[in-house]
């Protein structure tokens, strides 16, 4: 199996995670500015920030090994770093 094939889906779920969680969090508080809510701006502080920037840490890790795996380990670019569009 390749770095490329075991990266991809850990990528996508942990962006997901981040995307869809920081959406949330940006609702829960812009809501409760508006409703005048403290326990709305707060009830996101604590472990669920944590969990989504531990999810967007391994999504860039993810990535990171995607894009810069050793040449000619399935990940499309060539020695120069270069992607060439096909899969070797």
């Amino acid at each position: 199996m390749t770095i490329k094939r075991v990266m991809n889906p850990i990528f996508v779920v942990s962006i997901s995670v981040a995307v869809l969680g920081g959406l949330l969090l940006v609702a829960s508080q812009a809501l409760g500015m508006i409703t005048g809510q403290v326990a709305l701006l707060e009830v996101f502080n604590g472990w669920f920030k944590t969990v989504l920037c531990i999810a967007a840490s391994i999504a860039s890790i993810a990535v990171y090994f995607t894009l810069y795996a050793r040449p000619g380990s399935d990940t499309g670019t060539d020695a120069g770093g270069q992607g060439s569009g096909e899969a070797r």
